[in-house]
């Protein structure tokens, strides 16, 4: 399939979503490299922890009704959800001006959303857990990325290793617009855990927007971050400028640090049995 008949169907909400139709040209060995096919829509549960296996009615398990989705279907998709959830528009979410530093007409910046104090304090952040890591470069991921302008600036950043670090979001919706094909082009809900990554960012992004953030789950929001969790090394940091009530859940178990700040340290990660326990009703 054509780059540009892929991306219409993108925009139409009717693509065959599967690793071979679902993934543009020229971006399967990006995806392969970072992550496991899923389909999360059908088998939530398995985006939430790796070895969860993708069968049974975990959607039943998870206590949701039927879901638009794809389940490898080409007449439905995790767009129909996304564009159901936001009035039949999407196209303000892939217009997000955000940079690392310099403030947008709004003043917002990745550093203001997560509430950091000033640049310092975030270049002093990335460079600690650089530290960390025996001082090597960190592998980034940074979820739901728009335009990637942020992203772009990451990896500006001399602790950042360029070539492990991955920017994705969904192609954009603006016609007139190219696609940056330096980003991953790809659905969350596909995005299971084959490496990790130091820095897991979700800037108005991905795991704010998650779909299974509507399901009636034991804990709201639960699976969206025990997701990026599956998908950060243990040390590593999540940097997230939502208030997520499954948090204070979360460090009580002992899986995330505790903190007041946008920004948590996965201590570790849940074993299946605790997944089961925190999602299933």
């Amino acid at each position: 399939m054509s780059e540009s008949r892929l991306q219409d169907k993108f925009i139409d909400g009717s693509y065959a979503t599967n690793p071979k139709a679902e993934i543009l040209p020229g971006q399967h060995k990006m995806f392969n490299d970072a992550f496991n096919f899923v389909d999360g829509v059908k088998y939530p549960l398995s985006l939430a922890h790796h070895s969860i296996p993708q069968d049974g009615d975990q959607i039943g398990m998870v206590g949701c009704g039927v879901v638009p989705g794809d389940s490898f279907s080409p007449d439905s998709s995790p767009e129909e959800f996304h564009r159901h959830r936001y009035n039949g528009s999407l196209n303000y979410i892939f217009k997000d001006n955000r940079k690392l530093f310099v403030p947008d007409k709004r003043g917002r910046s990745y550093m203001t959303s997560l509430n950091f104090r000033d640049e310092n304090e975030f270049r002093e952040t990335v460079s600690k857990l650089s530290a960390d890591f025996g001082h090597r470069a960190l592998h980034v991921l940074d979820a739901g990325c728009g335009q990637g302008l942020a992203f772009r600036d990451l990896l500006t950043l001399d602790e950042i290793d360029v070539e492990k670090s991955v920017g994705f979001s969904l192609p954009t919706r603006d016609r007139r617009r190219k696609l940056n094909l330096r980003l991953l082009y790809a659905d969350v809900m596909h995005c299971g855990m084959k490496r990790r990554f130091d820095m897991v960012f979700s800037v108005h992004g991905a795991f704010r927007y998650h779909p299974t953030n509507l399901y009636s789950q034991k804990n709201i929001a639960m699976l969206s971050i025990l997701q990026s969790i599956d998908l950060t090394q243990e040390g590593g940091l999540l940097l997230n400028d939502v208030i997520n009530f499954a948090m204070p859940k979360l460090f009580e178990m002992g899986i995330l640090e505790y903190s007041e700040s946008s920004v948590s340290r996965v201590l570790r990660h849940p074993t299946v049995d605790e997944v089961m326990e925190l999602m299933v009703r």
